[in-house]
């Protein structure tokens, strides 16, 4: 699976996806571009999911008929611990990713 993290995702998340193809929105040269051109771009790119702390995302952008799938990660706080344990409850949802779809993913997620 290849996993786009956001530019406002802290990029040590990485880490937590050993064995995905993982980059982020600046290495990819893509750090400027915003929602609707991001997603296309990534989408272009072959990229499955995009990761991201843009709530908005889900109502500016329409994802029905999109190939990757989009998750808002929502940390209780902007602490390394709260992006770290939300990370690993997306690491764990990962078989949940469906093309044209939202995931939000919290820490509190079973």
């Amino acid at each position: 699976m290849k996993i786009l993290l956001d530019h406002n995702i802290p990029v040590y998340l990485a880490k937590l996806f050993q064995g995905y193809d993982v980059a982020t929105a600046y290495r990819q040269g893509w750090a400027a571009l915003k929602n609707g051109k991001l997603i296309a771009a990534a989408e272009d790119a072959g990229f499955e999911l995009l990761v991201t702390l843009d709530k908005n995302i889900q109502y500016q952008q329409r994802l029905k008929g999109r190939i990757l799938c989009v998750a808002i990660l929502d940390p209780e706080s902007q602490t390394e611990e709260d992006f770290v344990a939300t990370g690993l409850k997306l690491l764990r949802r990962l078989d949940e990713v469906q093309p044209g779809t939202l995931m939000t993913v919290n820490r509190d997620d079973p």
